[in-house]
């Protein structure tokens, strides 16, 4: 699921509500900022708490992944969020909250393919 629209709309506080009820229904619920995701995920090969952290995003029935696509990605970036999206595919639901629709992720993310496959995994 992603919700897309201006700061301030209530993306994040109706992504967090769903986020609520997944949990009053026993399912594991993980959220985190895109501006932390990043450097989580950058620093996961050598940080014991990064890895700790990822490994409970990672096992989450629903991740929620709040203000993605606020910052451009370099190629690194994009590419090791393409590998988390893919984990997730067919294994945990998702919800995304951006203020920029899926046809500006392109230019954010630098290679249009990891964009393609992006976007692919999370139409499915």
């Amino acid at each position: 699921m992603i919700f897309l629209g201006s700061p301030g709309v209530g993306k994040t506080h109706i992504a967090i509500g769903l986020g609520l009820e997944a949990i009053h229904r026993g399912y594991r619920v993980s959220f985190i900022p895109m501006g932390e995701l990043v450097p989580l995920l950058k620093s996961e090969e050598y940080l014991r708490k990064s890895q700790l952290q990822l490994r409970r995003i990672r096992g989450a029935d629903l991740v929620i992944i709040d203000d993605l696509m606020y910052m451009a990605m370099d190629q690194n970036e994009a590419n090791l969020f393409f590998h988390l999206v893919n984990h997730f595919y067919e294994r945990s639901s998702i919800i995304l909250t951006s203020n920029k629709g899926p046809e500006k992720w392109g230019e954010l993310l630098v290679d249009q393919g990891i964009t393609t496959a992006i976007l692919d995994r999370l139409r499915a």
